[in-house]
């Protein structure tokens, strides 16, 4: 989907930046609409809390019986390239 542009939902000072990437590498489009999930499968790529693929999150009741927690964030490029810099770390304390 190419960008939307709707007057009444543009930021007054303009956006911030031209586009919006994730750690993951994946652009962030400024709307999605019907279209951009018009072939999703529920089960398959939604799937409900505490099931497989985890995207509703991974308990079932989500926070309501557990109390919901922050964790930090960390590593950088590949998962074999974090993995061979903590390993460097653990080498030079």
């Amino acid at each position: 989907m190419g960008p939307i542009d709707i007057p009444e939902h543009r930021p007054k000072g303009g956006e911030r930046r031209s586009s919006f990437i994730t750690v993951s590498g994946r652009e962030i489009a400024a709307l999605y609409g019907p279209e951009d999930i018009a072939g999703l499968d529920y089960d398959r790529d939604l799937g409900r809390p505490g099931e497989f693929p985890y995207t509703r999150g991974i308990h079932r009741t989500m926070y309501r019986g557990r109390l919901w927690t922050m964790r930090q964030f960390s590593g950088f490029g590949t998962a074999e390239q974090s993995n061979e810099r903590y390993k460097y770390l653990l080498r030079h304390g």
